[in-house]
């Protein structure tokens, strides 16, 4: 080979050489771009089976009737189903202090409420922190009634609380200790002066029984536990800032005279840990069902009508009430 062929062939390697490694360097630039914007990533298979969901109440209240009402929406969206698990106890504290410790892996969602799950740990009836949970959406807002059985001689709000007066400690009135309800009660009886005997309840079920059965005078309960016999009670006044919808003819605590504005979101939660890809697929599917003409009227039946709230938001909320329930617990001396 002369050294004109050797020279010529030295300097056209060298341009092939930095012809290669430019393109690698390309492909490589490309690929991270991609990757970047999440361009070319593959989707997660999720949920690849069924769910667990939590119930951490008996079956036949409240929260059972909204879990089922999204089971028979839930296979649509998700391809597959729901699967119940029930954790009665302690006002739903028994249950929720079990999916607190509960891996993160998106295969178990609870149905909790609001602000139960901030109240709970705060007067330490619930060994959990609100923390130990990311909140995937509230689908509904429940508000509370002071109801009475039809047969009660209690026919206005004026009527018993004048009788509570005369009678101290003498009418019993039922509630969940340590929740948003119990706090309610707690404000109305300073508010309007009196004294009853609170009876514990653990369960919208439970507190279903005992009204319908004549055990309690009255009960402070969620409208949605009681809406199916609602024309075997008479409630004597609703906590919303109107009349609501459902229950027209009810008065509220504030037009009465009363300054008693609360309401229980119905939420849905899942164990601290999970992926950002599965808890955003938690929350857009839920927010697909939450839309569904369908689960609203099935909702609506049942006095729940949905008011939904994406799981961010949700968070924040739980965030915000903690300093105002703090307040309360403290006025209250609720604190274990």
């Amino acid at each position: 080979m002369s050294k004109r062929q050797f020279y010529f062939m030295s300097v056209l390697g060298f341009v092939m050489l930095i012809t290669f490694l430019s393109g690698c360097g390309s492909s490589n630039t490309e690929s991270n771009a991609q990757s970047e914007s999440g361009e070319g990533a593959e989707e997660i298979d999720y949920p690849n089976q069924d769910v667990d969901i939590v119930v951490p109440f008996k079956p036949g209240g409240a929260s059972d009737a909204h879990a089922r009402i999204l089971e028979r929406h839930f296979k649509d969206e998700f391809g597959h189903a729901l699967s119940f698990i029930y954790k009665p106890g302690g006002a739903a504290a028994v249950g929720s202090a079990e999916v607190a410790q509960m891996e993160g892996d998106g295969s178990t969602i609870m149905a909790a409420n609001y602000p139960d799950i901030v109240v709970q740990p705060l007067t330490g009836s619930g060994s959990f922190k609100s923390e130990d949970f990311e909140y995937i959406a509230q689908v509904s807002s429940d508000p509370a009634i002071l109801a009475v059985p039809s047969d009660s001689s209690f026919t206005s709000l004026e009527e018993l609380v004048k009788e509570a007066k005369e009678k101290p400690g003498e009418i019993s009135i039922g509630a969940p200790l340590n929740t948003s309800l119990h706090l309610s009660l707690l404000d109305f009886m300073e508010q309007s002066g009196i004294d009853v005997t609170i009876i514990p309840y653990t369960g919208g079920a439970e507190a279903k029984s005992r009204l319908l059965g004549g055990h309690l005078d009255a009960a402070w309960v969620n409208l949605g536990v009681m809406i199916e016999e609602i024309d075997s009670i008479q409630p004597l006044a609703v906590t919303t800032e109107e009349r609501y919808d459902q229950i027209p003819d009810v008065p509220t605590f504030t037009e009465q005279g009363y300054e008693i504005v609360s309401a229980l979101g119905r939420i849905y939660v899942t164990p601290k840990g999970i992926s950002d890809e599965k808890l955003k697929i938690l929350r857009e599917g839920i927010s697909n069902i939450a839309e569904n003409p369908d689960y609203q009227k099935e909702m609506s039946n049942i006095g729940q009508s949905v008011k939904f709230i994406n799981g961010e938001e949700v968070d924040k909320m739980v965030n915000e009430y903690k300093e105002y329930a703090k307040e309360l617990i403290e006025k209250h001396n609720l604190s274990k």
